[in-house]
């Protein structure tokens, strides 16, 4: 907050004394910028001695609101191109500003979920809070956008030239990368398809699948 006075006389007082409100106080030549760290309601005087030492005391009323606290949030992880949302809670009828960056920036969105469209890599993104008042948060809430790794596999059959009619096969997969499957789809290529993890099948017509 800052106080001014009008100086047109200033030859005529000698000193400022100035007294916050909450705790703080300083002698000064003049105007006096200062800077509430706290909320609540104070009410600063001014006191000012000419040099002939006559007084004069002005008081006036500050309410400094406070700062909201930063959303609250969690990362999200999806498998990579599919879309992801990132959501941020807020207090009351608080406000969001979503940034690309930890400080400073332009706003990517005001509203308190977003929507990231075929995320390809893991990023980070940031979230801010606006009471009614406009205060703002002091701290940005991190959320991180992260993407699955995807299975690399190697399709083992038993067989891959049969004769009719017992032509039939069994499939697996070989993982190539770390971690394990945990769900599987098989296409045979003849219209049947199968969930299990080592599924075996019969094809009872002549043909070429892939």
């Amino acid at each position: 907050s800052t106080s001014t006075v009008d100086e047109s006389n200033g030859d005529f007082i000698q000193s400022f004394i100035w007294n916050t409100g909450d705790g703080g106080s300083t002698i000064s030549t003049g105007n006096y910028p200062y800077t509430y760290n706290q909320s609540g309601n104070f009410i600063p005087q001014l006191t000012v001695i000419t040099d002939k030492g006559c007084t004069n005391v002005i008081a006036g009323a500050i309410e400094i609101y406070p700062a909201p606290l930063a959303p609250t949030g969690e990362d999200v992880q999806v498998c990579p191109g599919e879309d992801a949302v990132l959501i941020a809670d807020v207090q009351g009828t608080d406000k969001v500003r979503w940034y690309t960056s930890a400080t400073g920036g332009q706003p990517i969105s005001e509203l308190k979920s977003i929507l990231l469209t075929e995320v390809a890599r893991d990023d980070f993104y940031y979230a801010e809070s606006i009471s009614e008042e406009g205060c703002i948060s002091q701290d940005r809430t991190r959320l991180l956008v992260s993407t699955f790794e995807v299975p690399e596999v190697r399709l083992v059959v038993s067989d891959s030239l049969l004769n009719l009619p017992e032509a039939t096969v069994e499939f697996r997969v070989e993982t190539i990368t770390s971690g394990d499957l945990a769900t599987y789809f098989w296409d045979f290529g003849d219209g049947s398809v199968s969930n299990e993890p080592i599924p075996t099948h019969t094809y009872d017509q002549r043909g070429y699948v892939n």
